[in-house]
């Protein structure tokens, strides 16, 4: 099985799932849902597969503290899914996550001038959109592994395997990520995963 691209958001209130599924059908990709796990942690203790028809059982789920997985399909060949959950903060964790191949350079350590369009469009939806979910970051990557403890410069230095951070201008996060260069964009500015080989992508392409 190929490697999975995720993109990770923190948001500061919680969002319906109804919304989330809103928006992700709002793109142009093809997206057909196959299951729904609701479960207590990531041992899976105390499965549960929610309905199409049992939806509003995901809001009770969420409120009580339970991971809600869902699972499915984009453009019919290429699996991915997201999860969801309220943590300890009071804050909703949202992995979004799907089949690297189903574009080239998806799988890459880092962002290059094959993938770079993709990151591109997640800034530009990030700029109009993080008012309205209160997004309090973004991280992007391959197989990532977030690790938020409600300090986002320990976060982005503790998290594992991720390209690129999107964060808005309010965060003020002045201090430099070691591994890290940065760019500033309207509304927000980009913490770039530097790549140790030397190939850049353009940074004139951020030009939101």
């Amino acid at each position: 099985m190929s490697a999975n691209f995720e993109i990770n958001f923190i948001l500061n209130k919680f969002t319906r799932y109804f919304e989330l599924l809103a928006y992700i059908k709002e793109t142009n990709l093809e997206v057909e849902i196959s299951e729904i796990l609701c479960i207590d942690n990531w041992l899976y203790e105390n499965q549960k597969n929610i309905l199409p028809e049992q939806l509003n059982e995901v809001e009770k789920s969420l409120k009580n503290g339970k991971i809600v997985i869902t699972y499915g399909t984009v453009n019919r060949d290429y699996h991915a899914g997201f999860y969801v959950f309220l943590n300890k903060w009071n804050k909703v964790e949202i992995c979004l996550f799907i089949d690297s191949e189903i574009q080239r350079g998806l799988d890459e350590d880092y962002v290059t001038p094959e993938n770079q369009k993709i990151y591109q469009k997640i800034v530009d939806w990030l700029v109009e959109n993080h008012q309205i979910f209160d997004i309090e970051l973004c991280g992007i990557g391959v197989e990532t592994d977030l690790q938020y403890q409600g300090d986002i410069a320990k976060c982005v230095r503790e998290s594992k395997y991720m390209n690129e951070w999107i964060l808005p201008e309010k965060m003020k996060l002045d201090m430099a990520i070691e591994g890290y260069e940065r760019v500033d964009v309207d509304k927000c500015f980009v913490l770039r995963r530097k790549n140790e080989i030397g190939v850049y992508a353009d940074e004139s392409f951020y030009t939101v």
